[in-house]
């Protein structure tokens, strides 16, 4: 089985017919609104508009409506990227097991544990980014791991009524090493399942943030277009 990096979408927003032929892309006035937010621009505008009327009252609630509205898409945007980073070291941690020089040792055991903790974070990141696309990707990784159950167990794993996995490395240190290379190394055995699993869920949290625009994979805002500073010298 061959398993794709994850795929660059970014050429998706670019000059859409969809939403107009400005050149700005998709994420444009999204970006520009939250940029101006951000750095708060965005209230001495709305303080500007609204001092005309001498209506204080409005231009709190106004403020802090777009504030709140900020606050919960860089707390998603975080959510994201968490679950990008946690993907991806499922899939580095599949990787390294199925190149490895597999045995039922305390090194072999080292790495089936980092696995299974790597694992079960993504699971838990998975259902904190409330996306439905990545759950609905985390399920599929579950149902793998379900379907996989006697293999697993030959090499002291099991599924957890949270469906998260449990290691017994006394069980493992008792396994067949052909047990264990065929759950983590064979090309068709769970290893390579649940890596490309892995790797899906790590395109679609990718894919997310770019739709919100506000994150990098490293938690970073990453707001390519600002127009907070251009209210900034006009009050």
């Amino acid at each position: 089985m061959k398993i794709q990096p994850k795929t660059d979408y970014s050429s998706l927003f670019g000059n859409s017919s969809l939403f107009g032929n400005q050149g700005t892309g998709v994420g444009a006035n999204f970006l520009a609104d939250y940029a101006s937010i951000k750095s708060g621009s965005y209230g001495k505008l709305m303080k500007a508009y609204y001092a005309k009327d001498g209506n204080k009252e409005e231009i709190n609630k106004v403020v802090e409506k777009n504030k709140q509205k900020l606050e919960t898409t860089n707390s998603n945007a975080e959510a994201l990227a968490d679950t990008e980073r946690s993907a991806e070291k499922l899939y580095s941690t599949l990787d390294d097991l199925s190149k490895s020089e597999l045995s039922n040792d305390d090194k072999t055991a080292d790495k089936v544990k980092e696995f299974v903790k790597n694992y079960n974070d993504l699971l838990e990141k998975a259902s904190d980014s409330d996306s439905d696309s990545i759950m609905t990707k985390a399920y599929q990784l579950i149902e793998t791991s379900k379907l996989s159950t006697n293999h697993l167990a030959k090499a002291g794993l099991s599924v957890g009524s949270d469906d998260k996995l449990k290691f017994d490395e006394e069980a493992f240190k008792k396994a067949d090493v052909k047990d264990i290379k065929t759950v983590f190394a064979s090309a068709k055995g769970f290893g390579f399942e649940a890596q490309s699993k892995a790797s899906l869920i790590d395109s679609q949290a990718h894919f997310e943030q770019l739709k919100a625009n506000t994150y990098t994979s490293k938690g970073g805002f990453s707001s390519t277009t600002s127009s907070g500073s251009i209210f900034d010298g006009m009050f």
